[in-house]
């Protein structure tokens, strides 16, 4: 929960979150692993709904992964809503930092988390289409100055580097032409790892069996608590029973969301996939459930359906943000626009999405924490960067 503070100091908020976030980072390992094996990854259904088709980033497994999952601390407790490896965010918390002993704290476990990896240089790259680079340009320069970390900032399309680490915060969708990656090394290189076609895997009963042998049963009851209830919307067309369940879902679409599950397109991140079913008519939501999309919005080759679960109100944070008492990330220096409301007093329910780090070693079988995540606010249930919304950093105690 959040702790709010008295001082004026401009720290970051404090949120109550570590036993949550060290139950997920013990789990992390064993879920990623699950989806890389061979025996499931030709499994008869999921197969066809986890995106394995998409083309690697090169050849082999990757030496680790960073993973910012999105979580909203609601009524029933923290809810992960998305698994995002390939997460932005890491230049927006240095820049919404006060002082260089924080900097230095968030910049620590990465500095030690990538000379774990391999002594080679990295490349931090975002792609032509990626508006990111000046956030990778900011963690790039700062990681280098404060820790000697062998590092920069660079625009894949401008060439891929031989025998570097290559830290993408990009999807093929960005790139301006072809890749081979085969000589390099890309942290993340299964692109597959992305779809949130892993959160009706967990609640896909079928399964429970195979996934309490490879996560422990209390590994699966703790995700099958962090991960709201989700199903593949084609396993569900595909019975009587499902095509049951869809009709109710439909008749409690405020409860409801759809999301695309694909992978390394322009649709499946942000809120471009995704249809919240409160903004939607109970016609126009039945009819993006069995197929016909809203005007504007990809969901995609295997959509899934979850329960929406609406954060507590966090008017108090954006308060105090707007009277100066926290720091947020400047968003000029980010290029961002920035709406006029975001510098006013909160006037309706101010939703809040929190993204702390976790950063694999895949061989030393080690999982880092950031002390610091990104934290989204927005007076809006679709919590993501828009220019309505602040972005700061969060401390996770």
């Amino acid at each position: 929960m959040y702790v709010p503070s008295n001082s004026i100091d401009r720290t970051p908020p404090r949120v109550s979150m570590r036993i949550f976030t060290d139950e997920l980072a013990s789990v992390l390992p064993a879920l990623i692993d699950f989806l890389k094996d061979e025996r499931f990854r030709n499994h008869d259904l999921w197969a066809n709904l986890i995106p394995y088709q998409a083309e690697p980033y090169g050849n082999g497994n990757s030496l680790g992964h960073c993973v910012r999952p999105d979580i909203i601390l609601t009524e029933e407790g923290p809810k992960v809503v998305e698994l995002d490896f390939v997460p932005g965010g890491r230049g927006h918390i240095l820049n919404a930092l006060e002082t260089d002993g924080q900097r230095n704290a968030f910049l620590a476990p990465f500095a030690s988390w990538y000379r774990g990896l391999q002594d080679s240089g990295i490349v931090y790259a975002t792609a032509t289409d990626d508006p990111a680079y000046r956030e990778t340009e900011i963690f790039a320069q700062a990681l280098n100055a404060t820790w000697g970390t062998p590092i920069q900032a660079i625009n894949i399309d401008d060439g891929t580097p031989d025998g570097l680490i290559v830290d993408r915060l990009f999807q093929r969708s960005e790139l301006r032409r072809p890749h081979c990656f085969d000589n390099c090394e890309v942290i993340t290189k299964e692109p597959f790892l992305d779809s949130k076609a892993v959160f009706a895997l967990i609640w896909h009963n079928e399964m429970e069996e195979l996934l309490k042998d490879r996560l422990g049963d209390h590994g699966l009851a703790f995700l099958r608590q962090a991960f709201p209830e989700t199903y593949s919307i084609p396993q569900l067309q595909a019975t009587p029973a499902g095509h049951k369940q869809l009709l109710q879902i439909v008749d409690e679409r405020e409860l409801w969301l759809i999301k695309n599950a694909d992978v390394d397109t322009d649709g499946c991140w942000g809120c471009r996939g995704v249809v919240l079913g409160q903004r939607y008519t109970k016609k126009r939501f039945r009819e993006a459930l069995f197929g016909n999309a809203p005007n504007h919005k990809d969901l995609g080759a295997q959509p899934i359906v979850q329960r929406f679960h609406p954060s507590k109100d966090w008017k108090d944070v954006w308060d105090r943000v707007v009277f100066g008492l926290h720091r947020k990330a400047d968003p000029a220096l980010l290029d961002r626009d920035e709406a006029e409301s975001v510098c006013k007093p909160a006037q309706k329910h101010v939703f809040a999405r929190l993204g702390p780090f976790f950063l694999l070693d895949n061989s030393a079988r080690t999982v880092l924490q950031p002390p610091y995540g990104l934290l989204t606010l927005r007076q809006d249930p679709q919590t993501h960067g828009a220019s309505d919304s602040i972005i700061m950093a969060f401390q996770r105690d």
